[in-house]
């Protein structure tokens, strides 16, 4: 069993990637989403 010290590390951890993901992925609005520029070589 984990101590509560290294659960709330693991936590906030996945958190960050979520609050991360949730920045690139928009949730699902494409208002919400970052540009890709995958065109940027034309």
């Amino acid at each position: 069993m984990e101590s509560t010290e290294e659960f709330l590390n693991k936590l906030h951890d996945k958190q960050r990637k979520d609050e991360k993901n949730r920045e690139t992925q928009g949730n699902n609005r494409m208002s919400d989403k970052l540009p890709t520029n995958r065109n940027k070589a034309k």
